[in-house]
């Protein structure tokens, strides 16, 4: 049996999915609720309204962070988003291994239709629960 190995990745794109995770939820850190939501208005509403749906709906991409080459900074996340087609970033993000079958299939469904609803929010909160 092959001894395990541990790997040790660094870069401050891993840094900007973490941040964004602790401002929408504040209280699971230890900060502010009031704090947090003043950073957060400092955004245009509509990129605040989608960073919204993205960290209740999404974990925090991670995996996708350490696909990127060196360095996996804030630059390097925004350049490799540019690469990635609208319509495929959260297929992107949701990789295969979060999800079941069932939840991998209403994901391609709210692509096509191009919009979600409650069920599939909540579909997506639960899966693998």
């Amino acid at each position: 049996m092959a001894t395990p190995q541990l790997g040790w990745d660094v870069g401050t794109g891993y840094d900007m999915f973490i941040s964004l995770g602790v401002l929408h939820e504040p209280d699971n850190f230890g900060l502010r609720g009031a704090w947090a939501a003043g950073v957060r208005s400092r955004l245009p509403t509509p990129e605040r309204e989608t960073l919204q749906k993205l960290v209740s709906a999404s974990p925090w991409p991670l995996h996708w962070v350490h696909t990127l080459r060196e360095p996996k900074d804030g630059a390097a996340v925004l350049n490799g988003l540019t690469k990635i087609p609208a319509a495929e970033r959260l297929k992107e993000f949701t990789i295969t291994h979060f999800y079941n079958a069932e939840t991998l299939e209403m994901l391609a469904n709210v692509s096509v239709r191009g919009v979600w609803d409650e069920q599939d929010l909540k579909q997506l909160q639960t899966s693998g629960k």
